[in-house]
């Protein structure tokens, strides 16, 4: 297990590429401060080797870019981040979260189209 995980974060003024931030275990309250923030926190559960992952990279990259300002858009390798992909009991790739104030108050496993990823994360704004 990897002592330093990293995980991706699509700022709130996203630039054209992902911005990475390594995370040590005295470090984890960064993930629990991004997700008890005000702003709605669409969270992707990834893994690098995984084609249906690499298949929705562009559509949450968009939605990223659609979104700043209004909500953040966080990308997690379970690869690399195996305590927090076991603590939210990730057990398939890709799967999509959203955080609303430290909740969750959306989740689906697998993939999903653009407009049913929107239109959850719209309803939280």
């Amino acid at each position: 297990m990897n002592c330093a995980p990293t995980f991706f974060i699509l700022p709130d003024n996203y630039i054209s590429e992902l911005i990475t931030f390594k995370i040590k275990n005295e470090f984890m309250e960064t993930f629990q401060q991004i997700i008890n923030g005000e702003k709605p926190v669409l969270v992707d559960f990834y893994a690098t080797w995984c084609a249906p992952c690499k298949a929705m990279s562009p559509i949450v990259e968009s939605i990223g870019k659609e979104l700043q300002g209004k909500a953040r858009v966080l990308k997690i390798d379970v690869d690399k981040n195996q305590t927090l992909a076991a603590q939210y009991q990730i057990q398939a790739v890709p799967t999509f979260m959203i955080f609303k104030k430290g909740q969750v108050v959306w989740r689906k496993a697998g993939g999903a189209d653009k407009s049913t990823i929107m239109q959850q994360i719209l309803s939280f704004i």
